[in-house]
């Protein structure tokens, strides 16, 4: 059994989602099937939970002046020893 949980896990399990082990996450595999979901994001939306796909340390003297050019939040809010989900837009 894997031994980290995204915090969409209870979520996905009450929805029905057939459940697998991927790396060190359990995560959600399908929930009907894959062509009837294939359709279902093609035709209205799908959302896919990336809590998994890891975390980013940037540090030095000029750390957040990156951060603030390549992320759309704004991390000046961010105390030290906090975190804040965010996008690096491409």
């Amino acid at each position: 059994m894997s031994k980290y949980r995204t915090p969409l896990h209870d979520l996905h399990v009450e929805a029905g989602a057939m459940m697998v082990d991927f790396g060190d996450w359990r995560m959600p595999l399908r929930y009907t099937g894959d062509k009837k979901e294939h359709h279902a994001v093609r035709e209205k939306v799908g959302l896919f939970d990336v809590s998994h796909m890891g975390e980013i340390r940037v540090e030095g003297k000029h750390a957040l002046d990156l951060l603030q050019y390549v992320t759309c939040n704004d991390l000046s809010q961010v105390e030290v020893g906090q975190a804040q989900y965010n996008v690096l837009p491409s």
